[in-house]
């Protein structure tokens, strides 16, 4: 894509959890990567108050005077309330993935957004005070949220992150994982409402079970350090027993983490994100694969958020 000089570009890695799911939501930690699968936002100023918004989504266009949030541009045009702007702009946005697949897409392109919004508007490039707007504008639009993949599109890298009281801490890491799509995805907020009501009929079993998640992250963090891959294979294996007590795997999930544990070199598998369809991720060999179901190698992206002009 070409760019006048007056453009603003910011791009921001996709993301992928890898421990701590459901448990985040609770005052544990999470470990999530950013993945070498970027969302771009361009920016063009313009000199009055309309919106135009251009992807592969689609069109919309409304005025500064007028913002709502909009499906399926919801989370950009929380993003654009958030920042304030003081005047109009077309914004362009580019994937590298589809947003069907649970790489962090609403997360990357809140985290871009508000990145070349802060640009044009001439705020310091401030990756705090980006994660803090960021986590305000998806909390507006779909009321829960951890914050685990905004930390990983900001900061990059593997991050372990812990919502409330907030800790952001990146640890660069080369890994080599694979993705497998499972074909279908629950909504989020559908997974959480379901883990919630299990969680409601056994406090204290679940209490046990994030308790258990954390200490895995923990873990996990050690093993990326000192390059432990097989240990932090373990880990993989011991966090997916945990995520299937809390009801978030099914047979097609099961399937894909036995097969893929069966693959030449994989060390780990477990399910990434909230569960109930969406990824399986394997450590250890990132073209391990299980037939009939799309396939991703993962890279991991170390530099997250940057502006690119």
């Amino acid at each position: 894509m070409s760019h006048s000089r007056t453009d603003l570009c910011a791009s921001a890695p996709g993301s992928l959890m890898l421990m701590g799911e459901h448990a985040v939501l609770h005052g544990s930690h999470a470990l999530c990567a950013a993945v070498t699968k970027r969302i771009r936002v361009s920016l063009r100023p313009l000199p009055d108050s309309e919106i135009h918004i251009d992807s592969g989504l689609g069109s919309y266009g409304t005025t500064l005077e007028n913002l709502t949030q909009k499906a399926p541009f919801q989370f950009v045009l929380a993003a654009i309330q958030q920042a304030g702007p003081t005047r109009g702009f077309h914004l362009t946005i580019e994937a590298d993935f589809a947003s069907t697949l649970g790489f962090g897409s609403s997360a990357a392109v809140t985290v871009a957004a508000l990145a070349a919004l802060r640009a044009m508007e001439r705020k310091p490039f401030d990756r705090a005070a980006l994660l803090e707007q960021a986590l305000a504008v998806v909390r507006s639009v779909q009321g829960t949220a951890s914050g685990s993949d905004l930390a990983a599109a900001v900061f990059g890298g593997v991050v372990r992150y812990r919502a409330d009281p907030p800790f952001v801490e990146p640890v660069h890491a080369t890994l080599p994982l694979a993705a497998c799509y499972a074909g279908y995805k629950t909504p989020t907020p559908e997974v959480i409402r379901r883990v919630e009501a299990n969680r409601r009929a056994h406090p204290k079993h679940f209490a046990s079970l994030f308790d258990l998640m954390d200490k895995c992250v923990h873990d996990a963090v050690a093993a990326l350090r000192s390059n432990d891959r097989e240990r932090l294979g373990q880990l993989f294996n011991l966090h997916h027993g945990l995520q299937a007590a809390l009801g978030c795997s099914d047979e097609t999930l099961e399937i894909l983490v036995h097969q893929l544990r069966a693959k030449p070199g994989v060390l780990g598998a477990k399910i990434s994100g909230s569960g109930l369809g969406d990824c399986v991720i394997a450590l250890g060999n990132s073209q391990a694969a299980v037939s009939g179901y799309e396939h991703f190698p993962i890279e991991i992206d170390n530099q997250g958020v940057k502006l690119e002009n």
